[in-house]
């Protein structure tokens, strides 16, 4: 249904958001 590939989606970007800030802190961490 819809809603279905609607909140799949939304919890496959936030797994990706989650990863993308996991490896921006660490690149900040090893950079700073």
């Amino acid at each position: 249904t819809i809603v279905d590939d609607w909140s799949s989606e939304v919890h496959l970007t936030s797994l990706i958001h989650l990863h993308f800030e996991k490896h921006q802190h660490q690149c900040f961490v090893i950079s700073g």
